[in-house]
Formats: structure tokens, C-alpha cells, sequence
């Protein structure tokens, strides 16, 4: 590092201890290594077969130091393969489970409870990358069962013929979970995703479902009463409430969405494609005492494809006991492929602006490409059109919000040899997921807004937040966590921060390698007058971020230390005594500012130049 350095500003590599990781190879190997494990082990699984049939109980992690259960080589995974299901944990928490393949089970594939004990819950589950396929028999059997699950998230997953009664994934009270990037396929089969049970506070976003059962996703459903979680106490009740159904592609099932008792859900920049009977339906399955009738839905900005020979009711079907009035519906593009002109549906309320008998133009849908073409008049509405760029709101009366960018996932060179060790050389990184970036560095008023003070040097609403250490960074995380539905908020790796400086550009700079351009972009030492500035006044980059260079060093979440060569969604060392810093401040020269350029500190230690921004998956 050629920056001089502040006092506490560690400048030596520290010596890094690596956390427990075991490579298993077999199925004894396999049961020991969970049931020994500690928060922040790694389980890596060789390939090969494990068979099927283990259960677990009380496995622990801790956050920040999940117990991980992955492939070795995510290109060879591991297969389970057979008993009632291949793998069940009950009362499991911070676990990640990763890049294996299920199949045969002669019941739920894989199956996470809280025990039936109701008090206590699994929480803090990832599941990625995993392929479950040929599991159940002829009855109610889930490719996944999740019941009194809290905080969790199912991605890049894909679940292929279930029990035909069973959904290829089943929820049961499970509360502040998403379900993102799966695919779903099981013609003839019940559902593609059930949620019910009271559960509530699930997204189900950017999947795809292709013929996946009757219903392909039902919101809400049939419960036994001494099943739901928590336990029936006060009314009103209801099978789900707050599910947010968004950027899906359906194709085929009778009905792509169902609502069954829920009070609350929105299902909207859906691609719907030739159902076979109905597009929608609002039923009432659970009858007792102190449950509201199916309400309070809204049907928005989808795009509907149908044939008139496939469309039973005009598309929709309302059940009894329900009260379809309390629907909205805004902004739906509706067409019939054999009959534009009978594409107006019947809809138990109004709908607001909607179109009807135009075609979307989809690429190719007969194999699947619901893309809209170039010039296709539908810009506003289906999957493709859904944004993630959202605002959060830090205060109650909606004052101060913050805004984020999405950035695509993808592969570049990061490191530089201009001023790096030998330990830090470039290298080739592949970011497998997209992610939302804050498009500023953490403002003073975003900081006071939810965190109560504010521990800057230079004052001013507009201003980044300073002098803020690494840990104080984390606990303004874990505050705007338990605002946030649907998203994960943390630091950025030093590997998505600079991606997403660079925003595409191979140069020293987000802006090229010109350093005078530079100050268009940056607030440096020439141009600063020796202060902060107010965010968003530079131009941003490429990618819509502004102040990646300078105005604010921004904290990362790794633990400083040597680069391991080519790597996928690198995180850094296990441990450390530093953390880094990304993109230069006020203070700096241009070539401290690059984008490969990196700080490294304490984490307790206070800098009048270090703030942070923030990232969402």
C-alpha cells in the first residue's frame, strides 16, 4: 500500500487461522462431520452417493459463522439418493446447504422443522444450487417441506416431479423468507409452491414454472388447526398474509396463481402463458371460527396469454366465502392468441388501465422464450419488466429513504499489478449472483435515521457518514435488516465492491484511465478543498453508482489478506485482524482512488475518511 497511514492503520499482512472445513467422502463421514459441527464449520461433500434417510437435530450455526454443508466441486455434486427423505433437520439454525442433488426419496425430499415444538424455530436457512428431482410417491410428498421455518432463503434451486398431492415446495408457518431464481416442473402434479399456516412476509420472485402442478403457486391453502405456527390464539386468522408473487414466468397449469385464505398478497410483473383454465382463482378452504374470508389481493402489471378454448369463467374463479371486491387489479395485459377481441376478462372488480387484445410479441413461446421482442408495444408489465432498483424507507413517515441499483452478475479481472503485493495480483472472479448496490455512500441522515446518532466529524444531512468504524457498519446492517422484507442487507466483498466500481470499464478507473476525467467523478485531494461533499453531485458510473472514487473510504466486509487465484464469489479470509477499505476519499491522489486499490484497518478503529454504503441480495 503506497498510502501513508493514519495511526491504528495496520500495514502488515496478518497471520490467518482457517476455520474448520472437513471433506467427507462417504455417508458415516458425512452424519459424524454434521453432528460434531461447530458455527463456522464447512462441510464439503465429495462426489458421489450418500444414500438417503439422515436426520439431524439442533444443528447450529451463529451469524456471521453459518455451519455450511456444500459440495466439494459444485460441477460434480453430490447425489443422495433414496430413504423417506434425504436429508431432515429439526430446530437447525444459520445453516447453508449448497450444490447437491436429491432424488428418490420415497417422501419429502428434504424436510426442515422446528421439532412440533412451536416455541422454538429453524431460522437463518440458505439452500442454493440444489437439484431435487423424482422424490415422493403417489400422495402428499414435497420436493421440500419447510414448517415454523423464520428467515430463510431457497435460490438457484430446482425441483422436478414431487408427490402428485405434494408441491415441490411446501411451507407450513414459515415467516421472512424468499424463494428466488427456482425452477419448477411436474405436469399432473398438485403444486409448484404451496405457503400456509400462517404463513406470512414470503417472496417468491424471478422463478419459472413450467406445467408445475394444478396450482403453480398457492397462496395460503388447507391447514389442520394444531398445525399452524405460532399456535391459534386471537383472531382474525388467516392461511397467509404479506406474500409478494413477482418476475415469474408461468407456462401451462390449470391455475398459475391461487389465493386460499390469505388476507394480503400481491402478484405482480408475472409472465402468464396459455393456462389451462383460469389465470387466477380466490377460494376460502379453511372455514372455522376467526378465519377472515380470502381478501385483500392484488393483481397488477402481468402479462396474460390465453386461448379462448382453455379459459374457463372468463379466468378468473371466486370461490364462496370469499370476498373477491376487496381484489385490485391495475395495469394487466391480457391477449387471446385465437381471438384477440374476447380478451377482456372477467374480473370480480374493475380493473384500472388495463390493456386487452394486444400482442406482447414473446420471442419464442412455443419453446419457452417469454422474452418480449424489441418492438413489442408491452413494456410495463410481465417479468421482464420488474425493476430492482427499490427505495427503503429508514423512518416511519417516509423522510429518508435509501436507493439502490441492480448489478448483473458476471466475471471479471480483479487486482491490479499497479501497487499491489505479490499476494494481490490480478485474477479472473466469477459473481454468480446479482445484487443491489446503494447508489451513494450512507448519508449522515440515513445513519442518524436509524441508528439515533451520528459519530461524523463534518456535519451535514446530505454529507456520507465518517469517522464511523468497521463494526458500527455492522450493526447499522443488522438494524436495517429488520426493516427490510425480502432482502438481505450487508457490506459488499471486496470483490462485488470493485465489480462494481469498475462497472464494466478494464481501466484504472470506473471513468477510463484518464485521472483529470476522473474528477468529474470523484472528490479527490486537488479538487476536495480538503472536506466531504454532499453525495450524488459527481457524475456516477456506468452502472449508476456515484462516489465509488473518493468523497468517503468505504468499509468492505472481508478480513484483509493474499488473494487465492481464480475464484467464485470470493469472501475473503476467514480471519483476520483487518478489514478493507475500497475507493479512496477526500484526502487522496488519484492513484489511491483506483479501483483496485485497497485500505486496511481495525475494525474498531475510527478514521475521518472512512464510511460505508450498503449492498442487497
Amino acid at each position: 500500500m503506497t498510502r501513508a497511514a493514519a495511526p491504528g492503520v495496520l500495514l502488515l499482512l496478518a497471520t490467518f487461522a482457517s476455520a474448520q472445513t472437513t471433506t467427507v467422502r462417504d455417508a458415516d463421514g458425512f452424519r459424524q462431520a454434521v453432528r460434531t459441527a461447530k458455527p463456522g464449520a464447512k462441510i464439503l461433500l465429495a462426489a458421489g452417493e450418500y444414500g438417503g434417510g439422515f436426520y439431524f437435530e439442533n444443528v447450529k450455526g451463529e451469524s456471521g459463522k453459518p455451519v455450511t454443508i456444500a459440495a466439494a466441486d459444485p460441477a460434480h455434486p453430490p447425489e443422495f439418493t433414496g430413504g423417506a427423505s434425504a436429508m431432515h433437520f429439526t430446530d437447525a439454525c444459520h445453516l447453508e446447504l449448497r450444490d447437491v442433488t436429491v432424488k428418490g426419496s420415497t417422501a419429502n425430499g428434504l424436510n426442515f422443522d422446528d421439532g412440533g415444538t412451536f416455541d422454538t424455530t429453524s431460522h437463518h436457512l440458505v439452500l442454493r444450487g440444489i437439484r431435487v428431482t423424482d422424490v415422493g410417491a403417489r400422495g402428499n410428498e414435497d420436493g421440500l417441506k419447510m414448517s415454523g421455518i423464520q428467515d430463510f432463503r431457497v435460490e438457484d434451486c430446482s425441483f422436478e416431479r414431487w408427490g402428485a398431492n405434494g408441491s415441490g415446495i411446501d411451507m407450513v408457518g414459515c415467516v421472512r423468507g424468499v424463494i428466488e431464481n427456482c425452477r419448477f416442473s411436474h405436469p399432473g402434479g398438485s403444486n409448484g409452491v404451496q405457503m400456509k399456516g400462517a404463513s406470512a412476509s414470503v417472496s417468491v420472485r424471478r422463478c419459472r414454472f413450467e406445467d408445475a402442478g394444478s396450482r403453480a403457486i398457492n397462496i395460503g391453502g388447507s391447514t389442520g388447526l394444531p398445525f399452524f405456527r405460532p399456535p391459534l390464539k386471537e383472531p382474525p386468522f388467516a392461511e397467509a398474509r404479506d406474500i409478494t408473487v413477482e418476475g415469474n414466468t408461468f407456462t401451462g397449469s390449470d391455475c398459475p396463481v391461487a389465493f386460499v385464505g390469505v388476507d394480503g398478497a400481491v402478484v405482480r410483473y408475472n409472465t402468464i402463458y396459455r393456462p389451462r383454465r383460469w389465470a387466477m382463482r380466490i377460494l376460502q378452504e379453511t372455514t372455522a371460527d376467526g378465519f377472515v374470508p380470502c381478501r385483500n389481493g392484488e393483481f397488477s402489471r402481468n402479462i396474460v396469454v390465453f386461448r379462448s378454448d382453455a379459459w374457463s369463467e372468463g379466468g378468473v374463479n371466486a370461490g364462496s366465502g370469499t370476498e373477491p371486491s376487496s381484489f385490485k387489479f391495475e395495469g394487466n395485459a391480457w391477449f387471446c392468441l385465437d381471438a384477440p377481441a374476447r380478451s377482456k376478462p372477467k374480473l370480480p372488480a374493475e380493473e384500472i388501465k388495463g390493456l386487452y387484445g394486444t400482442d406482447p410479441m414473446f420471442e419464442d413461446p412455443e419453446k419457452g422464450d417469454l422474452r418480449v421482442r424489441a418492438a413489442s408495444p408491452i413494456r410495463d408489465a410481465g417479468a421482464e419488466a420488474l425493476q430492482d432498483s427499490p427505495v427503503v424507507w429508514l423512518d416511519d413517515a417516509k423522510t429518508v429513504k435509501m436507493e439502490f441499483r441492480r448489478i448483473k452478475a458476471g466475471k471479471f479481472t480483479m487486482g491490479a499489478k499497479e501497487g499491489a503485493d505479490e499476494k494481490r495480483l490480478p485474477h479472473s472472479v466469477t459473481l454468480t449472483r446479482d445484487f443491489l448496490m446503494q447508489t451513494t455512500e450512507v448519508t449522515q441522515a440515513q445513519f442518524e435515521a436509524l441508528m439515533g446518532s451520528n459519530p461524523s466529524k463534518s456535519k451535514g444531512k446530505d454529507l456520507p457518514v465518517e469517522h464511523v468504524t468497521w463494526d458500527e457498519c455492522q450493526e447499522f446492517v443488522e438494524k436495517l435488516n429488520v426493516r427490510l422484507a425480502g432482502w438481505v442487507a450487508s457490506l459488499p466483498t471486496e470483490a462485488e465492491w470493485e465489480y462494481a466500481c469498475g462497472a464494466g470499464s478494464a481501466g484504472r478507473w470506473g471513468s477510463g484511465n484518464d485521472a483529470k476525467q476522473l474528477l468529474d467523478y470523484a472528490w479527490l485531494e486537488p479538487n476536495s478543498g480538503g472536506k466531504t461533499h454532499p453525495v450524488a453531485q459527481k457524475k456516477p458510473n456506468a452502472w449508476g453508482l456515484h462516489d465509488m472514487h473518493g468523497n468517503a473510504w468505504e468499509w468492505c466486509a472481508d478480513w484483509y489478506g493474499p488473494f487465492r487465484g481464480d475464484e467464485i464469489d470470493p469472501k475473503g479470509p476467514e480471519t483476520g485482524v483487518a478489514r478493507c477499505l475500497r475507493g479512496g476519499s477526500w484526502t487522496s491522489l488519484a492513484t489511491h482512488a483506483r479501483s483496485a486499490h485497497s485500505l486496511w484497518c481495525a475494525p474498531d478503529y475510527r478514521m475521518e475518511e472512512a464510511g460505508f454504503r450498503v449492498l442487497l441480495k
